[in-house]
């Protein structure tokens, strides 16, 4: 076997030492002056491998870089070196592994004086510049003299590897290593066997493998791989290091056989010109034009100067360039899912999308008018749009306005808000259905509501016109701001509470609770006591006050009793914790049929009670009436 030399001559020492490199990596921890050891997490060496050889500390701008110490031992991940670190090193810093005795060689053709050690580092003792070039030309050691030697040598190729240290992201570039043989002539393909290559990447001291023992190539005269460092697996400032293992070339009966060899550098560059353009031109968003665009997804369909007229290319685009926005003119149909994409429009009239039924789950719209059916559930947000003929909505609408019919979608998860949202061109028609939650927040126009059938719906604010129509279930809270609220009879079920400046109408059937608390209401109550045959004090009924209230026509119709009675009215003393009576009504067989209270104002419970002063000799019925307006 012929050891394959280095002919290349490289004019300075640090080129010949990168050379000899065996290995190489990035500093896990922080290195103490006077320590002895230094770790890199990210190998796996087998223990004592390195023994002897030497480690130097690499890179200008890195904390103890030009360091060199031979290395004692080695376990899995921590070199121990002979002696101490003369200086810290910081974490991070790159190092390289050198041959030592290699290495030795090459200082004692310079004749520098000292062996390689920790007491005498390389960069301690490098001869000067005329020194060198005095050793180079030295007829007996030389490089002349070298060369002469080699050259005398029966068989053998040489080598000399080539590729850039600087690289860009997305471009193609060649790394390889040149063959020939004594006489300068390049080796045949058919005598080169290229072996295989790796490529792995340092990022945050982390070595990563990208490419994994992949078939190099060949070629007259060299081996070499082309790699375009694509921006997928490469970011501005990685370390990249290319590894070709195997390669031999046999040439007659002389087989060479070469040593990994190593080649490294740096990602200084993102994409090419070109892309950078292409980038700027769509900028954050793909702009879709029904009346000018054309169908194609390669650059530059898609920008505002070559719109698309096809959605099916506008989803294409955006997934190839990692794009979640679209510009709309002119109507648009959705004809596949769209989650979590973002819509806006140009200001025009007919800046239309139709939902066709497809999924937009947490999808934004700003400025388009909205048609057809939400698909496929989910939260979206609609903002300055005009939403028609809608159905299965669900999710945010913020300064929106209304036409039309809407459906919101119903079931349990079902949420829709609508935030400072008006009709136009009349009265907008919601179908509520049982939702998990559906609210009006300063709603103004004209609104119905139809078919609740169960869920809670709040509409707090509302100026203009409110209609409830066939309510059969559930929950309506109505906070008016000076509106006119009617309530048809189609209402038979759920509860209706209206709080606020309105005028209410009330149509609706049995079964429908409605509770009108707005301003200056007044809420009848009738109904029908029945006294015990006792003399006890018994309470007739309480009137549960939650604001300050009028009570209006306080009235009990005393005419089935037989017997003389007593009639106290009482309020609750929260610092008694009592009801005390502030009114006390003796009445007697031959009074007027009843007892009339006079009006009084409250801010708590009260509770009417009546006594007789001897039993009735059966149950009597106490028919009573009271009103209450709200101050």
């Amino acid at each position: 076997m012929v050891i394959p030399i280095s002919m290349e001559y490289e004019p300075t020492l640090t080129e010949a030492i990168r050379n000899l490199m065996v290995d190489t990596g990035i500093v896990s921890a922080l290195v103490y002056e006077g320590s002895n050891t230094l770790t890199d997490s990210t190998k796996n060496w087998a223990n004592g491998i390195h023994k002897n050889r030497l480690v130097k500390i690499v890179g200008a701008a890195i904390s103890g870089a030009g360091q060199m110490a031979v290395i004692d031992n080695n376990t899995s991940n921590t070199i121990i070196i002979k002696g101490k670190w003369p200086k810290a090193i910081g974490a991070g810093a790159a190092y390289i592994i050198l041959e030592k005795d290699t290495a030795q060689i090459l200082r004692e053709v310079l004749n520098a004086g000292y062996d390689i050690t920790a007491a005498h580092p390389l960069e301690t003792h490098d001869p000067k510049v005329e020194e060198v070039e005095d050793k180079l030309d030295h007829p007996n050691y030389g490089l002349a003299a070298l060369k002469a030697l080699i050259d005398s040598l029966a068989g053998g190729a040489f080598y000399g590897s080539y590729g850039p240290k600087n690289v860009e992201v997305d471009n193609d570039v060649d790394f390889g290593t040149i063959l020939y043989d004594p006489s300068g002539n390049i080796i045949t393909v058919g005598e080169i066997t290229p072996g295989t290559y790796t490529i792995h990447r340092v990022r945050e001291a982390i070595d990563i493998e990208i490419v994994a023992a992949a078939a190099a190539s060949e070629a007259a005269g060299r081996v070499y791989i082309t790699y375009d460092f694509p921006a997928a697996s490469w970011n501005v400032g990685d370390i990249f290091h290319v590894t070709f293992s195997g390669i031999t070339v046999t040439s007659g009966s002389a087989v060479t056989e070469y040593p990994n060899l190593f080649t490294w550098g740096r990602v200084v560059r993102e994409a090419d010109v070109a892309t950078k353009v292409e980038t700027a031109q769509y900028g954050d968003r793909v702009y879709f034009d029904r009346i000018i665009g054309i169908a194609g997804t390669a650059w530059p369909v898609g920008t505002p100067q070559v719109p698309s007229n096809v959605i099916a290319d506008i989803i294409t685009i955006c997934a190839a360039r990692n794009i979640r926005t679209i510009q709309v003119r002119g109507p648009l149909t959705l004809g596949a899912a769209m989650q979590r994409y973002s819509f806006f429009s140009f200001k025009h009239y007919d800046d239309i999308v139709d939902l066709n039924g497809q999924s937009v789950y947490n999808s934004y719209f700003e400025g388009l008018l909205i048609t057809g059916t939400q698909g496929g559930g989910g939260f979206c947000t609609y903002k300055d749009c005009m939403l028609s003929s809608i159905v299965a909505l669900e999710g945010l609408l913020m300064n929106c306005s209304l036409n039309g019919s809407i459906a919101v979608s119903a079931g349990a998860g079902s949420y829709s808000d609508l935030y400072h949202c008006t009709s136009v061109w009349g009265a907008v028609t919601v179908t509520v259905g049982t939702p998990s939650r559906l609210s009006f927040k300063e709603f103004s126009g004209a609104l119905i509501l139809t078919a609740q059938t169960g869920g809670p719906v709040y509409v707090r604010g509302i100026s203009g016109y409110l209609e409830v129509n066939a309510m059969v279930g559930g929950t309506l809270d109505i906070y008016a701001h000076g509106a006119e609220i009617v309530i048809n009879n189609t209402c038979n079920g759920g509860v209706i509470n209206i709080y606020g400046n309105a005028r209410v109408t009330d149509n609706s059937a049995a079964g429908c609770t409605v509770n009108n608390y707005t301003a200056g209401s007044i809420q009848p109550t009738d109904d029908t006591y029945s006294l015990p045959n006792d003399v006890a004090e018994n309470t007739a009924f309480t009137i549960a006050i939650t604001r300050p209230t009028k009570l209006n026509t306080l009235w009990l119709n005393m005419v089935n009793l037989v017997q003389n009675a007593t009639v106290r009215v009482k309020v609750w003393d929260s610092i008694t914790a009592a009801y005390v009576t502030i009114e006390t009504f003796p009445w007697t067989i031959g009074m007027d049929d009843g007892i009339y209270l006079r009006e009084i104002t409250v801010n708590s419970n009260v509770q009417v009670s009546v006594q007789s002063a001897i039993a009735q000799g059966a149950a009597m019925d106490i028919y009573y009436h009271y009103s209450e307006e709200e101050k």
